[in-house]
């Protein structure tokens, strides 16, 4: 199946994200998930940070990434700036880039230097993820109910080989590679979102032509969560790809590098 690949770079936002588990419950469980864990510093998929699982986390960070205005949208900016907008909370979002205004190569490889994180603050990035919605075209039109319902696999058939696979998965913390990521792939469960700015969204719709007041999506992807870090310096990059399943041709690739520091609190 062949996909115009401008329209791909318009619709997929790939995301670098960390997610903070500030609590004693949180710390506790992930202190007992490194027996056997392969990823000591990441949060194990099976955990429930915050009470949430990863899967009900993407929905949370579907919901911010939607919610914020285009302009000055921290998904268009090249060097980390306004990675702290909309956020909230003991969990903080990072986000990729939309390619529309990455610079053109292959991998859309940039390096964001510009964004601090308060101590304290959990983090959780999707390595690469895509969305289906009520408001987009197809093949991104999420249909909930009757014969044609798409909610299972609209969204996972750009994951699972159907419409796309994923491939080129790698994520460094700190100099460290993690492992065994093909165990991190999570779908969100059906979530309401909406606008800020109507007419300044990220999507890129009109809300004066289209119902925009009971929007809903599912996402499917790979995601990966970290407790809060310590002060200082730290250093994140995540790559993905999504590919045609008989060619391997590139539809989409994204190489970030996030060089956050994290400010606030006591060495």
């Amino acid at each position: 199946m062949k996909f115009n690949i401008k329209s791909w770079r318009n619709r997929i936002a790939l995301v670098g994200v960390i997610i903070g588990l500030a609590t004693t419950a949180v710390l506790g469980s992930f202190a007992l998930a490194k027996n056997g864990n392969p990823n000591p510093k990441v949060l194990p998929p099976h955990a429930h940070p915050f009470g949430k699982s990863y899967g009900e986390w993407t929905a949370e960070w579907w919901k911010w990434h939607f919610k914020l205005p285009a302009t000055k949208h921290p998904a268009f900016s090249l060097n980390g700036d306004n990675c702290d907008a909309g956020q909230s909370g003991k969990v903080w979002f990072l986000t990729g880039a939309f390619t529309t205004e990455v610079p053109d190569n292959e991998f859309n490889t940039i390096v964001r230097e510009s964004c601090h994180v308060p101590t304290g603050k959990a983090l959780f990035f999707p390595i690469i993820n895509i969305e289906c919605s009520t408001i987009e075209e197809e093949p991104f039109f999420l249909i909930e109910e009757g014969t044609d319902a798409n909610v299972e696999t609209c969204a996972a058939s750009f994951v699972d080989g159907t419409n796309a696979v994923v491939s080129d998965l790698y994520v460094e913390f700190d100099d460290a590679p993690l492992q065994h990521l093909e165990g991190y792939r999570f779908q969100s469960p059906v979530f309401k979102f909406g606008f800020d700015d109507p007419t300044d969204n990220i999507l890129g719709v009109d809300c004066n032509q289209l119902y925009c007041d009971d929007l809903r999506s599912v996402s499917d992807g790979y995601w990966i969560m970290l407790p809060p870090l310590s002060r200082g310096q730290h250093t994140i990059r995540f790559t993905g790809s999504f590919r045609d399943p008989q060619t391997n041709e590139l539809f989409f690739g994204l190489d970030v590098t996030y060089e956050l520091m994290v400010v606030g609190g006591r060495r």
